[in-house]
């Protein structure tokens, strides 16, 4: 997963994107964005490590398409 910093609106906050390796640059993929809960926020990428996020790194094939995991301040 590539970690990026965004500033939108004068708020910068982190995100997570995974992007399917080996994918065909021309297919049209789906886009899921996780939103995740009240007890994940802050500034620290590592919340993204559950949930959606720990089920990505642990079978990455499942995962067909692209996930974004923005992380709220």
């Amino acid at each position: 997963m590539s970690r990026h910093c965004s500033s939108f609106a004068r708020v910068l906050a982190a995100l997570m994107l995974w992007a399917p390796p080996g994918r065909d640059p021309r297919a049209k993929l789906p886009l899921v964005v996780y939103l995740h809960g009240k007890g994940e926020r802050g500034d620290a990428l590592e919340h993204a490590r559950h949930g959606l996020g720990k089920a990505i790194v642990q079978n990455p094939k499942r995962f067909t398409g692209f996930v974004l995991l923005p992380q709220c301040p």
